[in-house]
C-alpha cells in the first residue's frame, strides 16, 4: 500500500509488475489493483541466462536484469518510465510538483536519463525494528525510519559519467563491525595467495538511474545504469527503506533463494551485521546522521538537485 500510494501521488498511472513465481499472495494483490499489469515468468529473478544486448554484445546475466530492460522496451516505447524496487521511494526536487510535470520538463531539452542518489533510511537503534506496525504510507515509513546519512554520494563531471564519492550507511556499518566480503577472483594473483588475503570492506550501491526515456538507442545496461549518460542538471533521490521491521525476513529469503548478485553474498554480511548489532543493542547513527523533514534536507546534503531553470 505504501509503495503504490506514494507513486500514485507522484502521478504514476500504470504499474508493470513482474511475478517470478511468488507464493506469498502478492500476485492476487496485484491483480486486485486496477492500475497494475501483472507479467509472469517461469524464470526466477536470479536465474542465470545468456542475453544479447541491443548493441550486439552477448553477456551472461540474471533474468531479473534482462526483464528490467525488455519490459519497458516492450510497453513504454517512446515514453518516460520509472523503475523501482519495492523498498525504493522516489523523492522529487521541491521545484517539481509531480512526475508528469517532471517528464515534460525533461522532454524540452530532450533529456533521456536521470540518476538518483540511493539513500538508505534507518531508525535510531536496532531495537526499533522490533514490534513495528506495517507502514501504510511514505509518511509512516519516514515516521518509523526517519534518519539518513547527510553526505553527498554523487558528483557530476562535465562530459563524463557521474562519480560516486562517498559510501552508504551500509558501508559505514559494515566498517564499524568489521564485516568483509570475499575478494573477487583475479587473474593477476595466484589462487593460493588469494586465499591468504583478507576480504574487502562490505559496501552497497549509492546510485541508480530510475528515469529513462525508452526510445531507440537507449536501454538499461545493468541493474543501476543506462547506456546513455544521465543529465548533470537534475539529481533525484531514492529513499531506500532497507533497515525496517522486515529486514531479518528479507535477509533470510535472499540467502535461501541466492537470487542477488554473487549468490546473495552481501546478505550473508547483512546477517552478520544484524546479529552483531543485536548483541550490542546498537545505534544506526553515524557522524553525518540527519533527521528527514522534507526534500530540502536532501538538497542541503547534495543528494537532490534541480538546475533546469
Amino acid at each position: 500500500d505504501a509503495f503504490f500510494g506514494h507513486y500514485r501521488r507522484l502521478g504514476i498511472r500504470q504499474f508493470l509488475v513482474l511475478d517470478d513465481g511468488s507464493e506469498d499472495g502478492s500476485p492476487e494483490y496485484f491483480r486486485s489493483q486496477p492500475d497494475c499489469v501483472l507479467l509472469r515468468s517461469d524464470l526466477k529473478y536470479g536465474t542465470p541466462i545468456e542475453v544479447r544486448m541491443p548493441g550486439g554484445e552477448v553477456r551472461n546475466d540474471r533474468a531479473g536484469i534482462f526483464f528490467k530492460r525488455v519490459i519497458p522496451e516492450k510497453f513504454c516505447r517512446g515514453d518516460y518510465a520509472v523503475y523501482a524496487d519495492a523498498d525504493e521511494f522516489l523523492v522529487l526536487p521541491p521545484q517539481v510538483a509531480d512526475l508528469p510535470i517532471f517528464f515534460r520538463r525533461l522532454g524540452e531539452p530532450s533529456i533521456d536519463t536521470v540518476s538518483a542518489s540511493l539513500v538508505e533510511f534507518y531508525p535510531s537503534s536496532i531495537r526499533d525494528l522490533e514490534g513495528q506496525p506495517a507502514p501504510r504510507s511514505f509518511e509512516d515509513l519516514v515516521a518509523l525510519y526517519p534518519f539518513f546519512d547527510g553526505v553527498q554520494l554523487i558528483r557530476f563531471r562535465a562530459g563524463m559519467a557521474p562519480k560516486r564519492i562517498n559510501g552508504s550507511a551500509t558501508k559505514r556499518l559494515f566498517q564499524r563491525y568489521g564485516i568483509l566480503r570475499p575478494r573477487p577472483p583475479s587473474k593477476l594473483i595466484p589462487s593460493f595467495i588469494e586465499r591468504l588475503l583478507p576480504g574487502l570492506p562490505g559496501k552497497s550501491a549509492t546510485m541508480k538511474t530510475p528515469v529513462v526515456r525508452w526510445r531507440e538507442g537507449v536501454w538499461v545496461a545493468d541493474t543501476h545504469h543506462a547506456n546513455v549518460r544521465p543529465t548533470d542538471k537534475v539529481l533525484l533521490t531514492f529513499a531506500h527503506f532497507k533497515f525496517t521491521h522486515t529486514w531479518s525476513q528479507k535477509i533470510e529469503e535472499a540467502i535461501r533463494l541466492k537470487s542477488f548478485a554473487g549468490k546473495s553474498e552481501k546478505y550473508e554480511g547483512y546477517s552478520q551485521l544484524l546479529r552483531r548489532m543485536k548483541a550490542d543493542d546498537a545505534s544506526f547513527a553515524g557522524p553525518d546522521t540527519r533527521r528527514y523533514t522534507g526534500p530540502c534536507d536532501l538538497e542541503e546534503a547534495g543528494l537532490l538537485m534541480w538546475a533546469l531553470d
